[in-house]
């Protein structure tokens, strides 16, 4: 609650790095997004938890308004890689999408797991689709310049059918270079 507390007072902080090992992070996510909700100050957040299943990080993805800088990296203990990669494909890429939607000064994303994602996962057709207009809106996104994201091989192949395609669309709306994406199964340094 001390964490809610502070953002939601604090109007001069400008960047937060928190790094809990706790077993559950769900009442950590819970008070960081409160907090996040009240706070228009906070530009750069770097968060590194331990992942649960039943963590809502919905909730929090949609209050990174005012973020210029996001780096969140979630430590597995106890979900299945299987797990982790439904997560990743079903939940994370489609907050990610929906908040770069709505923040557009956005400019440094670093969204990460440890250890990696499975490395050959059967996906379903609806991925296609969502992982389709996230890296539209990655790559038509008017002020990220940089993006790290776990490697998995859905993310691999699409974005290179439509590369061509938005560099144009980019060029035309005169947003300067596209965004250099990294795709990492390694854990990287905050």
């Amino acid at each position: 609650k001390s964490l809610q507390l502070m953002l939601s007072s604090n109007k001069s902080l400008q960047c937060l790095e928190m790094k809990s090992q706790a077993s559950n992070c769900t009442l950590l996510i819970k008070y960081l997004t409160t907090g996040l909700r009240r706070n228009n100050t906070l530009q750069e957040l770097i968060v590194d938890i331990n992942l649960s299943e039943n963590i809502n990080l919905k909730d929090f993805f949609e209050n990174t308004k005012n973020l210029k800088s996001l780096k969140f990296i979630f430590n597995l203990q106890d979900i299945s890689k299987q797990v982790l990669t439904l997560l990743y494909h079903e939940e994370i890429i489609p907050y990610v999408t929906d908040m770069l939607k709505r923040n557009e000064d956005m400019k440094f994303l670093k969204v990460t797991f440890f250890p990696h994602l499975l490395s050959k996962v059967t996906y379903k057709d609806d991925w296609i689709s969502m992982i389709n207009q996230f890296w539209e809106i990655v790559l038509l996104h008017p002020s990220l310049y940089y993006v790290m994201i776990p490697k998995s091989s859905i993310m691999i192949d699409i974005p290179n059918d439509m590369k061509k395609t938005l560099i144009t669309q980019r060029k035309e709306k005169r947003l300067g270079p596209y965004p250099i994406v990294e795709m990492t199964q390694d854990r990287p340094l905050l």
